[in-house]
C-alpha cells in the first residue's frame, strides 16, 4: 500500500504523519474508497447477484467518511492539505486544471 500513514478510523492519528501525494493519490484523495466502490459494482456485473448492489447503500457512508478524514488532515496540514484539495479529486481525478495551477 502507498499511504505509510494508514491508519484505521478508530484509531487517533499518529503523532508523526506524512501527507501522501504521490502514486495514486496525485490523482485523487481516497484511492482505496474507489477501489472498494468499483469493487462493488464488478461483483454485481460478474455474478448478476443483487446482493452486491446493496453495497451501494455503504457509498453513502464512505462519503461522509471521506468528508471527515479530509477536515482532519486540513486541521493538521493547514494550507498544504487546502491547496492539495484544490488539485485533487475526492473519489475523481479532476480533468481540469484550475488558472492558478498553470
Amino acid at each position: 500500500m502507498y499511504n505509510v500513514n494508514f491508519t484505521p478510523c478508530t484509531a487517533p492519528m499518529k503523532a508523526k504523519y506524512v501527507l501522501a501525494t504521490g502514486g495514486p493519490y496525485r490523482y485523487i484523495r481516497h484511492p482505496v474508497y474507489l477501489s472498494e466502490s468499483l469493487g462493488t459494482i464488478f461483483a454485481f456485473l460478474a455474478t448478476g447477484v443483487w446482493a452486491n448492489v446493496f453495497g451501494v447503500v455503504s457509498w453513502l457512508a464512505l462519503i461522509e467518511q471521506a468528508k471527515a478524514e479530509e477536515a482532519s488532515l486540513e486541521r493538521k496540514f493547514g494550507k498544504i492539505y487546502t491547496d492539495y484539495m484544490k488539485r485533487t479529486g475526492r473519489f475523481l481525478p479532476k480533468l481540469v486544471r484550475s488558472k492558478t495551477m498553470t
